[in-house]
């Protein structure tokens, strides 16, 4: 399990495999989220944000890029 933050409420959510789906660029892998707030989600990975990264951005640290 990874630890994220919840896309719903920002609160750190626990990420789990959930499987994967079909699409027209191929497969995408899907994720359960459940956060401290008790909200459950099926989203894909890549619609995540790492609590670490998150946590970063909002002390206005650099995380890369320009």
């Amino acid at each position: 399990m990874d630890v994220v933050t919840c896309p719903e409420c920002g609160a750190p959510a626990e990420a789990e495999s959930w499987g994967e789906a079909d699409s027209t660029d191929g497969p995408i892998e899907l994720v359960r989220t459940r956060c401290a707030r008790r909200h459950c989600l099926v989203l894909p990975r890549t619609s995540l944000v790492a609590t670490e990264r998150a946590a970063r951005d909002d002390r206005g640290e650099r995380t890369g890029g320009s």
